[in-house]
This record gives structure tokens, sequence and C-alpha cells, in this order.
């Protein structure tokens, strides 16, 4: 009986094909000019299963989601397989390949099985490693694997001959597309060349790769949008919408939308350029590269008048009354007496006696986040401590501060 092995996946995004362009999808069946076809995109991933441990579940690698269906033994009740790593099966590379956890942890390409690959962001390039023995089919031989992209109407064949044999019932299999003009956001791996043979096949080492700039914090507030490349940035601070970081030497910040992400980390990640409804630069994660336990920089203490900062960086704005530097973005702290307070505390105001324009009724920087339980009133001097954001009003942008727990608001007197 023939194994079943694990999927490798490889893919790559880029720009959308102009109208009335012929788009050069091509399929790949050699791992190295596949490779080759992509080096120059800027972001690159590698998942090999190798650092699993057995059984652990395989469906979620940052901007990759895996999933696998197939047939029960009376050929028509749809089963969920859920894949996971096994080092049951000979492997491209050791120890770890992609199977499923019924059966003998193989897939069937003869029981209807079908992988699914889904991205978080539009992919321009896909490609995987198979390992199975079907015996060629037809006269002459046609191709037994299928690696279909249904938003290109498009299907990368597999090699009716195998790149090598890891054993019996263990030969190797390529399959790939590249298409550098229209981009895809799901892919399907199956077999349909002969529904009467039950082929078993595992997969090893999945790639992903997509166009991607590789910036610091200012260049990409400098675009409109677009994926980027952020490398070594300290998480600051959590919030229940976002969490902000910084360059480490504190000279910018942004804030990430969509990640779990905790204070105490740096992280290289990537992310797609936007802005908020108030006209705010943030990045949204679409996969998290590295991850490093390090202490966060410290805050930058300023006046109530420099939060938000009068000038603008790339296509941030700073804010209406402020003065310096833009510093939206940064882990920030501010002293002054609390001038407002909403009745559902759900924001405040805050006045260091500079006496600035709030945005709302009262004078100073406007405060909101989780001011917890330890209710704050209307007089009282407070630290805030928080990222420094913004809030668009009758066409005007007001500083902001978002605090992230109640210990981020401490009374003074």
């Amino acid at each position: 009986m023939c194994k079943r092995f694990m999927l490798m996946f490889f893919v790559l995004a880029v720009a959308g094909c102009a109208v009335g362009r012929v788009c050069a999808t091509v399929a790949y069946t050699d791992p190295h000019q596949f490779t080759s076809a992509v080096s120059n995109y800027g972001f690159q991933l590698l998942v090999a299963f190798d650092d699993q441990p057995d059984g652990s579940s395989a469906a979620r690698y940052g901007m990759l989601r895996v999933s696998s269906t197939g047939l029960a033994s009376d050929g028509s009740t749809t089963l969920t397989l859920a894949p996971v790593a096994t080092s049951d099966f000979p492997v491209v590379s050791a120890p770890n390949s992609m199977g499923e956890p019924t059966s003998q942890d193989q897939f069937l390409a003869g029981n209807s099985d079908t992988l699914t690959f889904n991205f978080a962001c539009p992919v321009y390039a896909f490609g995987l490693y198979l390992i199975g023995n079907p015996a060629p089919t037809g006269s002459p031989a046609i191709p037994f694997w299928r690696l279909n992209v249904p938003v290109l109407a498009f299907d990368a064949l597999s090699s009716t001959v195998p790149r090598e044999s890891l054993g019996p019932g263990s030969d190797v299999y390529f399959l790939g597309v590249v298409s550098p003009d229209i981009p895809f956001s799901q892919a399907h791996l199956y077999s349909d060349n002969d529904p009467a043979a039950v082929f078993s096949f595992c997969v090893d080492n999945i790639y992903v790769a997509t166009a991607a700039r590789k910036v610091d914090i200012p260049g990409a507030k400098a675009l409109e949008s677009g994926n980027v490349i952020i490398s070594d940035a300290a998480v600051m601070r959590n919030h229940t919408d976002r969490v902000n970081v910084e360059a480490r030497d504190r000279s910018a910040g942004i804030a990430v939308l969509e990640s779990d992400l905790t204070r105490g980390v740096t992280v290289s990640f990537l992310g797609s350029v936007e802005a908020t409804a108030d006209d705010e630069r943030v990045i949204r994660m679409i996969h998290v590269i590295e991850t490093v336990q390090e202490d966060p920089p410290g805050t930058i203490h300023m006046s109530t008048r420099a939060v938000g900062g009068g000038s603008s960086v790339g296509l941030q704005s700073g804010c209406v009354g402020s003065l310096g530097p833009n510093n939206i973005g940064l882990d920030v702290t501010i002293c002054g007496r609390v001038t407002a307070i909403a009745k559902d505390r759900s924001w405040m105001t805050v006045d260091d006696g500079t006496q600035r324009e709030s945005g709302m009724s009262s004078k100073g920087v406007k405060i909101v986040g989780r001011f917890g339980g330890d209710l704050r009133y209307f007089g009282e001097t407070v630290r805030v401590t928080g990222s420094a954001s913004l809030f668009k009003k009758a066409g005007n942008y007001y500083p902001l501060v978002r605090v992230a727990t109640a210990r981020d608001v401490v009374h003074l007197y």
C-alpha cells in the first residue's frame, strides 16, 4: 500500500493584472526553477513541520491556513480531516511531514481527500512537495496530482516521473504555481486522475512568499497602502483593538491591528499599511516573522502641548495646536489635572496648564481606554501613560492618548 505524505507549500504575492493584459501564470514541477522564479519577492516563508511534536496541529502558520476534507467509507459522506505533523513516513526534510490523524496518518487521493490552502493576503506563487507513489495511468502516462488555483482557473499538474524515491511507496513530486500578474488567496491539492485508485500521500516543506517592502516605521507611514516588513519593533502596549509598537530607539511608533502580540517582545513582521477612519496610519498584521523576549524601552515624558506633534511624518498628519515632532504611535507619559470626564467614563481630558484645545468641551488631551474600577474625578491630578494617537473632528486632528490598563492612570493628588 502506498504511504500517505504531507504537502509542501510555497506562495508569492504581487500586484494585480492590468485590464486587458495577458497574465502569464506558469506551472512548475522543478523546485529549483520555481525558487528562481520567486527569488525577488521580499517575503518568503518556509513551513517544514520539523520543530513540531508528533500529532500537533498543522493547520495555522501565520498567513497560511490549511484545511482538508475527504469522503467516508460509504463514498458519499464528507469528512473534515485535521492536518497534523507526523514523523511516521519518509520526508524531504527530516523529521516531520503533514498528514491527518485518522486511518494511517495519510491523505487518500482516491478517496477524494483535498487539501485547501488559504492565505491571509493575496499571493502570487505557491509550491509544494508531495510524497506518494501512484503508477502513472494512461498511454501515454498522464499526471496524477493536481494543484488547482480557482480564481485563475489554473492547474499545476505533477510530472509523470517522480523527482526521487525515498523508499517503497514514497516517490517525491513537486507542484508549483507562479502568477506574476493576478494574485490569489486560495489553492487546492487533490487527485481526480483515477477515482478507482486509492493512493495515499503526505506533504513536506511549505513555502510562502509575497511582495513586500522592507521599511522602517516612518517608511511605512509614507505609503498609501501595500505590504511591508517591519524589523525589530518593540511591543509597547496592548489595547482592545490594537497593539502599539515602536523602534527601540523610540524614534517612531505605529499601531498594529489584528495582533495578539504582548508587551515584552521585539518583533519582525509582515503587515499591510492602511489608515483608520481618523486618518491614523496603521499596519494590519499578516504574519509574525520572529519574536524575541526583550524588555521594552522606556516611555517618553512630554507636555500635553506636545502630544501628537505639530509636524507630519509621511502621510501621518500632526495635531492642531500641538508643537514639536510628530509622535503618533509612540508610548508617552503626561501629567495634569482632569478637566472633564464622561458620565460613562469612556473618556476624560487632562491638562497640564497649557490650555490646549482638546476637541472636546474642555482643555487638555483626550484620554480613552481601560480606566478600570479606580474611578477618576474632575479636578484630581493624574499621571497618564499610553499610546499617542489622534481623532478627527470637524476637519481637524486632535491628540489622543490610549491607555491599556487601569495602572496606566495614576492618581497623584
